[in-house]
């Protein structure tokens, strides 16, 4: 046993022990970590941007109010978390003004709209047509834009019996001119009949309208009516429509339904039936109008096919391989031209079945040779160019439209192999320095009227020439100032020389902003030089258009190797 006096010193020892320990310091803290880079600040959002305008009458510049303005966003990613809104629709006030806020940067499309008016895509100038962009914080104002006024075509459908008929549509197909020799028709607009028969299309661009009506949708159950009351397109009366005006009292007479049919049956060069072969269906007009829409059937294994239920009239029926349409939609031209291919004229009329016995062919060859200012081409001028034999403009995507190139060869001769139909002789890739110049065959310059290839053909050539035409411009107004917006014409004073296939004698250009325009390579010859009113800028292929600028018109020559200055004034 511990005496006493021990365990009583052991307790008071433990208690200072415990006391000192309460009263030591804490511990030093934990070393801070290491130095590393200073947080950033989360980066500020990017400015808004704005757009604000005027939009006026185009004919009285008077502001037009209540216009529906449409800001469509057409640089959309999909994947974007928070994308901007697609489109930022807003309206005009009482002066015709409008203001665009809080947009983000990015790529855009403006449109403008109001009943009586044609809807108008606007850019950031009139150089600047379309689709334009805002950076951010930018803030631009586009001043005044000039809205067209639109043309009306209204009237009256009837039945066979005279009765008006109700909820038939009625369209407005458009006359567009894409060179003086080449037109198509694009359906603009439709309305319905109401229960008097009548009918109003509005919100029209000036131009000629091919006026049509049909039961059952715009398609039709029926074959359509076209006005003054015919069944084909060919025989069809255009109407002309005026900015602001209405074409009023336009009646047609539904023509009973009436179709036809065509079959038969397609053989290859070889005379074995031409299984797997797409036939198409094109409708043709003499006047060489495009119509774009057509028929089509798949041959069977025995080279049969039919077309039901076909409007009647003059068309083309076309035939090539479906596996080559097949690769042509993945390469393109590099498919190169359809190694069969037949194009032959088809007349339909009603409750009648034309039957065809189709042959295809592989095609002809032309030959030629290729000369700089009358020398044969060398070989290394030669070297990387390219002869084409391209199909009119007119042509709608088809075997037949497809382009035929090859190369020259070192003496400057080339041949085409597999070329069908009508052709331009030309080069896409004239000799550096070079410019084309015409193309004849046995002496006669065939460069605007092209070749018709139902045979071999032999002794085409090619000519560049390093020394072109040039034409050198300005347009003035009465005080002798540049004027730096304008559409300027130039035309052949020979009317002949605009209706040509492969017109070259025809310009369409616009001035640079120190009031300058040219032209290059033009062919030598006589010429006018016109302005082109705002009013009019959709008429200037027009051939009845062009003929009516002969009283304002500039007359000026174009001689070869040489340059030409002409001045235009603006009259007001």
């Amino acid at each position: 046993m511990m005496p006493l006096g021990r365990a009583c010193a052991i307790a008071i020892l433990l208690g200072c022990v415990a006391a000192h320990a309460q009263q030591a310091p804490p511990p030093p803290p934990p070393p801070p970590p290491p130095a590393g880079p200073p947080s950033q600040p989360p980066a500020p959002a990017p400015a808004p941007a704005s757009l604000s305008g005027r939009v006026v009458a185009a004919d009285t510049g008077s502001p037009v109010r209540s216009a529906d303005i449409r800001l469509a966003a057409t640089d959309q990613n999909p994947n974007d978390r928070n994308p901007k809104a697609s489109t930022v629709v807003a309206r005009t006030d009482d002066e015709g003004r409008f203001e665009l806020e809080s947009l983000p940067a990015g790529s855009y499309s403006l449109q403008v709209a109001k009943a009586g008016f044609v809807s108008t895509t606007f850019g950031l100038s009139k150089d600047q047509p379309g689709i334009f962009g805002l950076s951010p914080g930018q803030r631009i104002s586009l001043g005044d834009l000039k809205l067209p006024r639109g043309g009306v075509i209204a009237g009256r459908v009837f039945d066979v019996m005279g009765d008006p008929v109700a909820e038939v549509v009625v369209t407005a197909e458009r006359l567009s001119f894409l060179t003086p020799a080449v037109r198509r028709v694009i359906r603009l607009k439709s309305a319905q009949t109401n229960d008097l028969g009548d009918f109003r299309i509005h919100g029209l661009t000036p131009g000629k309208y091919y006026v049509s009506a049909a039961r059952g949708g715009t398609e039709g159950r029926d074959a359509p009516t076209f006005f003054p009351g015919v069944s084909s397109i060919s025989e069809a009366t255009p109407i002309e429509v005026r900015a602001g005006q209405d074409s009023l009292g336009v009646s047609m007479q539904l023509a009973p339904p009436r179709f036809g049919d065509v079959a038969g049956i397609v053989m290859n060069s070889n005379g074995a039936p031409f299984g797997g072969a797409n036939v198409w269906l094109v409708p043709s007009r003499f006047d060489g109008v495009q119509v774009g829409a057509h028929a089509s059937a798949i041959t069977d294994a025995a080279g049969r096919f039919a077309i039901n239920n076909v409007s009647p009239g003059d068309y083309r029926l076309e035939v090539f391989a479906r596996a080559w349409m097949e690769k042509y939609a993945v390469v393109g031209d590099a498919a190169g031209p359809p190694p069969e291919l037949a194009s032959v004229p088809v007349s339909i009329a009603s409750g009648r079945t034309e039957v065809l016995s189709v042959r295809t062919s592989t095609g002809f060859r032309v030959t030629g040779q290729m000369f700089v200012d009358g020398v044969p081409i060398s070989a290394a001028a030669g070297a990387g160019v390219r002869v084409t034999a391209a199909a009119p403009i007119a042509s709608i995507l088809s075997g037949m439209s497809i382009p035929v190139t090859d190369g020259v060869s070192a003496d400057g001769t080339f041949v085409l192999a597999g070329v069908h139909g009508l052709r331009f002789l030309t080069t896409r890739t004239p000799a550096p320095g070079t410019s084309y110049h015409h193309t004849s065959v046995g002496g006669a310059d065939v460069s605007e009227r092209g070749i018709e290839a139902t045979g071999n053909i032999t002794g085409v050539e090619i000519h560049l020439t390093t020394h072109p035409t040039r034409l050198e411009g300005s347009v003035v107004d009465a005080t002798g100032a540049a004027v730096t917006d304008a559409r300027i014409l130039l035309f052949s004073t020979n009317r002949n020389d605009w209706l040509m296939p492969g017109t070259r004698r025809y310009r369409d250009i616009r001035v640079t902003g120190q009031g300058k325009f040219g032209a290059v390579a033009m062919p030598a010859g006589n010429y006018l030089a016109a302005i082109v009113p705002a009013e009019d800028s959709d008429r200037w292929a027009d051939p009845d258009y062009l003929d009516s600028l002969r009283g304002v018109a500039t007359p000026f020559t174009i001689t070869d190797a040489a340059t030409t200055t002409i001045t235009l004034h603006v009259r007001k």
